[in-house]
């Protein structure tokens, strides 16, 4: 049987598919939008606040678990493929494909009338799912509208980003590069100097082109994907916790633990003791 690409829960779902406290490792990545009301959320060991009027976006890989939610809750959670997220950011060049999917995380509040032109969307997302259409077409006309969905809120956080700020392409161009060179290269180097040599720049040029580019640090950048590699392993594999940090060229399991501790919060056997 074919993965279904969206599955879509309104509020009595929602209530009934999400429990207080429970842990949940989403296969897919989730979009929640909330209507009315408020949201409490632990999401990666990070409390969460959502109001009303506001989108939220989960990523495959995390662990969430709901911690309380008001009376006058109305809201609906997408549950997406990573395909079909994949496919979303065909034909972007490879940097904005980078910037899209790191946009697609955490969550913002939009203007009333904004939210409720993405409800509208959502609604109509969710009649089309229920339809008896042509063999095919189901599918095809909400993969299309889900496509415009998201689309719709990146462009929302892509023009509250830019509103004040101009990109020079040359710098976009040596970010690019060094987020390429980190993804390949994270297990064996964490060092801004390292890449900074592979690039034939310095460490400061590098630092003010991805902070101009991202607003955020590289060194943000490398301990961001060590950490989404750690996670994974902490949850999804039996290694020991000297074995994820040897695979992670750490000098030692005590090294690892204190480098997951200052970017997390916890140690790494805390975490997977939070998982159980």
């Amino acid at each position: 049987m074919a993965e279904r690409l969206l599955n879509i829960l309104n509020t009595s779902k929602f209530i009934d598919a999400i429990q207080p406290n429970k842990k949940y490792y989403p296969e897919k990545n989730l979009s929640i939008y909330l209507k009315r009301g408020k949201l409490l959320l632990k999401v990666n060991g990070k409390e969460q606040e959502i109001n009303y009027s506001s989108v939220f976006f989960i990523n495959k890989g995390s662990v969430f678990s709901l911690r309380a939610f008001s009376e006058d809750i109305e809201i609906c959670m997408l549950e997406a493929s990573p395909k079909l997220n994949l496919d979303l950011v065909v034909g972007f060049s490879r940097y904005d494909a980078y910037r899209t999917l790191q946009l697609l995380e955490g969550g913002m509040r939009l203007d009333v009338k904004t939210f409720q032109i993405t409800w509208q969307h959502i609604d109509t997302i969710s009649q089309y799912w229920k339809k008896d259409v042509g063999e095919g077409f189901r599918e095809r006309i909400v993969k299309s509208l889900y496509t415009a969905l998201v689309y719709m809120i990146v462009e929302i956080i892509f023009k509250q980003k830019n509103k004040t700020t101009v990109f020079n392409h040359r710098k976009e161009a040596i970010t690019m590069q060094f987020l390429e060179m980190v993804e390949g290269g994270f297990k064996n180097n964490r060092n801004l100097n390292y890449y900074a040599g592979q690039l034939n720049l310095t460490a400061k040029y590098i630092s003010n082109c991805v902070r101009e580019t991202t607003g955020a640090s590289p060194s943000n950048f490398i301990a961001k994907t060590t950490m989404d590699f750690a996670r994974e392993q902490l949850m999804q594999t039996p290694f020991t916790i000297s074995e994820i940090a040897e695979q992670l060229n750490f000098s030692d399991a005590y090294s690892f633990g204190k480098f997951f501790k200052k970017h997390s919060g916890y140690s790494p056997g805390k975490f997977r003791k939070m998982l159980r």
